[in-house]
């Protein structure tokens, strides 16, 4: 599954994620695209999606 695909399945919006985990909208875009820098970052939103890190950044790179 995607980066996405989690967020919508828990029903939130990128708008909702960026403000619990106090980054920008731009920010949870950029990781549902496959194209997030940071470790830290992918691992707060995994944390929040209940998943593993690896589990949506190996499908981001899959699509490409």
């Amino acid at each position: 599954m995607t980066a996405k695909t989690y967020r919508q399945r828990l029903g939130l919006s990128r708008a909702q994620v960026a403000k619990r985990l106090g980054f920008a909208e731009t920010t949870i875009a950029r990781y549902e695209r496959g194209d997030g820098q940071s470790l830290g970052v992918a691992r707060k939103i995994a944390r929040l999606y209940g998943c593993s890190v690896f589990a949506f950044t190996r499908q981001a790179q899959i699509e490409r």
